[in-house]
Protein backbone atom coordinates (compact mmCIF):
# COMPACT_ATOMS: atom_id res chain seq x y z
CA UNK A 1 0.00 0.00 0.00
CA UNK A 2 1.00 3.49 -0.54
CA UNK A 3 2.82 5.54 1.76
CA UNK A 4 1.92 8.86 -0.09
CA UNK A 5 -1.48 11.15 0.13
CA UNK A 6 -2.60 13.56 -1.50
CA UNK A 7 -5.33 16.14 -0.21
CA UNK A 8 -7.20 18.11 -2.55
CA UNK A 9 -9.01 21.36 -1.20
CA UNK A 10 -11.12 23.03 -3.73
CA UNK A 11 -14.25 25.83 -3.59
CA UNK A 12 -17.42 23.52 -3.88
CA UNK A 13 -19.49 20.64 -4.55
CA UNK A 14 -18.86 21.56 -8.45
CA UNK A 15 -14.99 21.10 -8.14
CA UNK A 16 -15.24 17.92 -6.13
CA UNK A 17 -16.89 15.96 -8.79
CA UNK A 18 -14.41 17.36 -11.63
CA UNK A 19 -11.35 16.62 -9.89
CA UNK A 20 -12.80 12.99 -8.85
CA UNK A 21 -14.23 12.28 -12.37
CA UNK A 22 -10.45 13.85 -13.94
CA UNK A 23 -8.53 11.37 -11.50
CA UNK A 24 -10.87 8.49 -12.69
CA UNK A 25 -9.96 9.59 -16.06
CA UNK A 26 -5.92 9.05 -15.28
CA UNK A 27 -6.69 5.94 -13.54
CA UNK A 28 -7.71 4.90 -16.38
CA UNK A 29 -5.28 5.74 -18.50
CA UNK A 30 -2.65 4.76 -16.69
CA UNK A 31 -3.72 1.22 -16.96
CA UNK A 32 -5.73 1.46 -13.53
CA UNK A 33 -3.04 1.95 -11.03
CA UNK A 34 -2.09 5.28 -8.58
CA UNK A 35 0.64 5.91 -6.98
CA UNK A 36 -1.08 7.63 -3.59
CA UNK A 37 -4.23 8.48 -1.76
CA UNK A 38 -6.62 10.77 -2.39
CA UNK A 39 -8.56 12.65 -0.03
CA UNK A 40 -11.06 15.72 -1.16
CA UNK A 41 -12.03 18.26 1.21
CA UNK A 42 -14.73 20.73 0.06
CA UNK A 43 -14.24 23.90 2.00
CA UNK A 44 -16.95 25.95 1.19
CA UNK A 45 -15.80 29.16 -0.19
CA UNK A 46 -12.20 30.84 -1.15
CA UNK A 47 -11.98 32.75 1.60
CA UNK A 48 -12.32 29.24 3.78
CA UNK A 49 -8.58 28.43 2.45
CA UNK A 50 -7.05 30.94 5.07
CA UNK A 51 -8.04 28.99 8.35
CA UNK A 52 -9.78 25.42 7.64
CA UNK A 53 -6.99 24.06 4.98
CA UNK A 54 -4.53 23.91 7.85
CA UNK A 55 -7.38 23.10 10.80
CA UNK A 56 -8.74 20.07 8.91
CA UNK A 57 -5.01 18.99 8.36
CA UNK A 58 -4.33 18.25 11.31
CA UNK A 59 -7.39 18.08 13.21
CA UNK A 60 -8.46 15.14 10.93
CA UNK A 61 -6.30 14.11 8.06
CA UNK A 62 -3.17 13.82 9.74
CA UNK A 63 -4.61 12.24 13.25
CA UNK A 64 -6.01 9.40 10.60
CA UNK A 65 -2.84 9.48 8.39
CA UNK A 66 0.05 9.42 10.61
CA UNK A 67 2.59 7.38 8.37
CA UNK A 68 1.51 8.85 5.07
CA UNK A 69 3.70 11.60 3.33
CA UNK A 70 1.23 14.08 1.69
CA UNK A 71 1.02 16.60 -0.51
CA UNK A 72 -1.64 19.28 -0.59
CA UNK A 73 -3.15 20.60 -3.57
CA UNK A 74 -5.01 23.87 -3.23
CA UNK A 75 -7.49 24.49 -6.16
CA UNK A 76 -8.93 27.48 -6.84
CA UNK A 77 -10.16 30.13 -9.71
CA UNK A 78 -8.26 33.21 -10.41
CA UNK A 79 -10.81 35.63 -11.88
CA UNK A 80 -11.32 37.05 -8.18
CA UNK A 81 -7.56 38.00 -7.66
CA UNK A 82 -7.49 39.94 -11.00
CA UNK A 83 -7.12 43.49 -10.61
CA UNK A 84 -8.22 43.13 -7.20
CA UNK A 85 -6.02 46.07 -5.12
CA UNK A 86 -6.34 43.78 -1.74
CA UNK A 87 -6.05 39.78 -3.22
CA UNK A 88 -8.92 38.13 -0.83
CA UNK A 89 -6.57 35.58 -0.22
CA UNK A 90 -2.47 35.31 0.81
CA UNK A 91 -1.93 32.14 -0.96
CA UNK A 92 2.17 32.35 0.06
CA UNK A 93 1.55 33.33 3.47
CA UNK A 94 -1.01 29.87 3.54
CA UNK A 95 1.74 27.87 1.39
CA UNK A 96 4.61 28.86 4.11
CA UNK A 97 2.04 27.91 7.09
CA UNK A 98 0.93 24.28 5.64
CA UNK A 99 4.60 23.37 5.01
CA UNK A 100 5.40 23.89 8.70
CA UNK A 101 3.74 20.77 9.56
CA UNK A 102 6.31 17.97 9.56
CA UNK A 103 3.96 15.56 7.73
CA UNK A 104 3.33 17.79 4.61
CA UNK A 105 5.73 17.00 2.38
CA UNK A 106 4.91 19.26 -0.34
CA UNK A 107 2.04 22.09 -1.43
CA UNK A 108 1.16 22.90 -4.62
CA UNK A 109 -1.51 25.18 -6.16
CA UNK A 110 -3.96 23.93 -9.21
CA UNK A 111 -5.00 27.33 -10.81
CA UNK A 112 -8.28 27.64 -12.94
CA UNK A 113 -7.94 30.63 -15.50
CA UNK A 114 -10.75 32.57 -15.20
CA UNK A 115 -12.80 29.66 -13.30
CA UNK A 116 -13.21 26.39 -13.52
CA UNK A 117 -16.16 26.69 -15.21
CA UNK A 118 -14.06 28.04 -18.72
CA UNK A 119 -12.37 24.89 -18.11
CA UNK A 120 -15.97 22.84 -18.62
CA UNK A 121 -16.71 25.09 -21.26
CA UNK A 122 -14.00 23.10 -23.60
CA UNK A 123 -16.53 20.50 -24.03
CA UNK A 124 -19.45 23.09 -24.90
CA UNK A 125 -21.07 20.56 -26.56
CA UNK A 126 -21.14 18.02 -24.28
CA UNK A 127 -23.23 20.82 -21.95
CA UNK A 128 -25.74 21.90 -24.46
CA UNK A 129 -26.50 17.52 -24.43
CA UNK A 130 -26.58 17.42 -20.54
CA UNK A 131 -29.08 20.18 -20.65
CA UNK A 132 -30.77 19.22 -23.55
CA UNK A 133 -30.46 22.25 -25.49
CA UNK A 134 -29.86 22.38 -29.52
CA UNK A 135 -26.74 22.05 -30.38
CA UNK A 136 -27.12 25.43 -32.25
CA UNK A 137 -27.14 27.49 -28.56
CA UNK A 138 -25.72 30.93 -28.34
CA UNK A 139 -25.22 32.67 -25.15
CA UNK A 140 -22.66 35.72 -24.01
CA UNK A 141 -20.25 35.41 -21.71
CA UNK A 142 -17.71 33.13 -20.28
CA UNK A 143 -16.63 31.09 -17.68
CA UNK A 144 -19.37 30.91 -14.70
CA UNK A 145 -21.61 33.66 -16.28
CA UNK A 146 -21.79 31.41 -19.83
CA UNK A 147 -22.93 28.49 -18.14
CA UNK A 148 -25.52 30.05 -15.68
CA UNK A 149 -27.23 31.72 -18.37
CA UNK A 150 -26.86 28.28 -20.57
CA UNK A 151 -28.60 26.44 -17.07
CA UNK A 152 -31.57 29.10 -17.26
CA UNK A 153 -32.12 28.80 -21.49
CA UNK A 154 -32.75 25.21 -20.10
CA UNK A 155 -35.12 26.20 -17.13
CA UNK A 156 -32.07 24.98 -14.21
CA UNK A 157 -30.56 26.50 -11.63
CA UNK A 158 -26.15 27.22 -11.78
CA UNK A 159 -25.29 27.59 -8.48
CA UNK A 160 -21.24 28.45 -8.06
CA UNK A 161 -20.43 25.29 -5.65
CA UNK A 162 -23.95 23.95 -5.32
CA UNK A 163 -25.21 20.29 -5.76
CA UNK A 164 -26.82 21.26 -9.00
CA UNK A 165 -26.68 17.54 -10.18
CA UNK A 166 -22.70 17.91 -9.74
CA UNK A 167 -21.87 14.17 -10.55
CA UNK A 168 -24.22 14.12 -13.48
CA UNK A 169 -23.10 17.50 -15.28
CA UNK A 170 -19.30 15.57 -14.99
CA UNK A 171 -20.50 12.70 -16.28
CA UNK A 172 -21.80 14.94 -19.78
CA UNK A 173 -18.53 15.89 -20.11
CA UNK A 174 -15.52 14.65 -22.12
CA UNK A 175 -13.11 14.71 -19.34
CA UNK A 176 -10.48 13.58 -21.34
CA UNK A 177 -10.97 16.54 -23.90
CA UNK A 178 -10.87 18.85 -20.97
CA UNK A 179 -7.98 17.13 -20.14
CA UNK A 180 -5.95 17.11 -22.69
CA UNK A 181 -6.14 20.99 -23.30
CA UNK A 182 -5.75 22.15 -19.61
CA UNK A 183 -3.22 20.02 -19.15
CA UNK A 184 0.18 22.69 -18.26
CA UNK A 185 -2.82 23.92 -15.57
CA UNK A 186 -3.48 20.77 -14.15
CA UNK A 187 0.26 18.91 -13.90
CA UNK A 188 0.51 19.26 -10.47
CA UNK A 189 -2.06 16.40 -9.81
CA UNK A 190 0.15 14.39 -12.46
CA UNK A 191 3.38 14.78 -10.22
CA UNK A 192 1.51 14.97 -7.06
CA UNK A 193 0.74 10.97 -8.44
CA UNK A 194 3.90 10.66 -9.93
CA UNK A 195 2.49 10.79 -13.44
CA UNK A 196 3.58 12.43 -16.30
CA UNK A 197 1.26 15.05 -17.89
CA UNK A 198 2.09 14.66 -21.62
CA UNK A 199 2.37 10.80 -21.65
CA UNK A 200 -0.64 10.08 -19.93
CA UNK A 201 -3.18 12.92 -20.55
CA UNK A 202 -1.84 14.16 -23.70
CA UNK A 203 -1.39 10.94 -25.31
CA UNK A 204 2.18 11.92 -26.47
Amino acid sequence: MSDKLVVIFVEGATEISFYKKFVSHIHEKNGGSLSAKIIYKNLKGIGNYKIQARNHLLKHIIPNHPKERITVLLCHDTDVFEGAAVPPVDWKKIRDELIKISEVNKVDFIKAKKSIEDWFLYDEVGILKFLRLPPETKVNGRGFARIKELFKKANKLYVKGGRHEAERFMDALNIGLIASIICEDIKPLCKALGMNCISIICGE
